[in-house]
């Protein structure tokens, strides 16, 4: 399951941009400039090695690389640009492992576990909550939340981002 999270207020350093923005583009809660970003689901994991059980590798682990033409036709799509998102095939065989590829690891051992990503939408925003935590502002939840409505403390947002086994953006956003 995926999840959105959100600042209260606009970061600082956003509020002259925030300002010059149309009522609607401010209200948007898509809008890069509050949005901080989303988790999401991406199979399992082995810890041991380091590595998906996604058959297509890393590149694949928020899409099949198979998927159903119109015609019923299986199709590998190694670019993953299947035309009809519904038309995915269901077969988890052909999308997530049961072993991990290297070390044969099964998704019941201690070192495999069912791992998610973490999309940031601007790396500012890692900056930003790297400050307020360095301000002893960790445990304050005052300023963000989540699609839920629920709070959710500088610390925990940064366990998040910092836990996702893959993260993107840009690679220099979580060093």
């Amino acid at each position: 399951m995926s999840t959105n999270y959100y600042w209260r207020k606009v970061p600082p350093r956003f509020e002259e941009l925030f300002a010059a923005q149309s009522e609607e583009e401010c209200h948007d809660h898509m809008n890069p400039l509050i949005h901080i970003g989303h988790t999401a689901a991406a199979g399992f994991y082995c810890e041991h090695c380091g590595t998906t059980f996604a058959t297509g590798g890393t590149r694949f682990v928020h899409c099949s690389p198979y998927y159903h033409n119109d015609n019923g036709n299986l199709i590998e799509d190694r670019v993953c640009t299947a035309p009809n998102i519904g038309a995915i095939i269901e077969d988890r065989d052909k999308i997530m492992r049961d072993t991990c590829p290297i070390c044969g690891r099964g998704r019941g051992d201690e070192q495999v576990v069912y791992a998610y990503s973490f999309s940031i939408t601007l790396d500012e925003h890692y900056r930003r909550l790297r400050e307020l935590q360095i301000e002893g502002k960790g445990n304050d939840n005052s300023f963000i939340y989540n699609e839920y409505q629920e709070s959710i403390t500088i610390d925990e947002m940064l366990d998040t981002i910092n836990g996702a086994k893959y993260r993107y953006q840009n690679p220099t956003w979580w060093s």
